[in-house]
């Protein structure tokens, strides 16, 4: 197009044809909305949880196990003068064991959580890091467009699917960190 053209009729021709220039695509895609997950696996599959849970990420190292308690809880360990229960996801997720890995590779995601409550966190195999994802690209209801059905969002620990497009095979599925810990503790 030519620039001597007034900017009214170059912004018009770009609603007709449904062509964008690639540089507004650009800042549209650097203007969306983004959150922050931990990105981490349990067996092959992927899970996150929002940052703001996640007070830190600990070696498993040794724990305390507790007579009685749910069979989801591994233990407890002293981290830093708190007393932190360590959960077992596997418990209540499917995970293909033959994926998992040395436990002495395992990390512990220990959640921020008030401090008059229990410290918690959960035993992955591996984490991936922090990811920011497009608000687009996160599911919590099905989503058929973007390959995610309601057998994705089925599991009552699985808060939201993050699928960035339908193609995309190796999704993410978000977690409840609240409902993780309750259904340990109430086990």
């Amino acid at each position: 197009m030519s620039t001597e053209l007034p900017e009214k009729l170059l912004e018009l021709g770009d609603e007709e044809s449904g062509d964008r220039d690639p540089e507004s695509q650009e800042e549209e895609e650097e203007t969306e909305e983004r959150e922050r997950f931990v990105v981490f696996r349990i067996g092959a599959d992927r899970y996150a949880v929002d940052v703001e849970w996640v007070r830190s990420v600990v070696e498993v190292g040794e724990y305390t196990r507790v007579p009685r308690s749910a069979e989801a809880i591994d233990g407890v360990i002293d981290l830093r003068g708190d007393i932190t229960a360590v959960i077992d996801p596997r418990v209540y997720l499917p995970a293909d064991e033959s994926a998992a890995v040395d436990p002495e590779d395992q990390r512990v995601l220990v959640f921020d959580r008030p401090s008059d409550r229990q410290g918690a966190g959960i035993r992955v195999d591996q984490v991936s890091g922090v990811e920011s994802i497009a608000v687009s690209s996160i599911h919590r209801q099905p989503a058929p467009e973007a390959g995610v059905d309601a057998a994705a969002l089925a599991h009552r620990l699985v808060r939201a699917v993050i699928s960035p497009s339908p193609d995309d095979a190796d999704r993410i599925s978000v977690l409840d960190v609240e409902g993780l810990v309750a259904v340990a503790g109430d086990a």
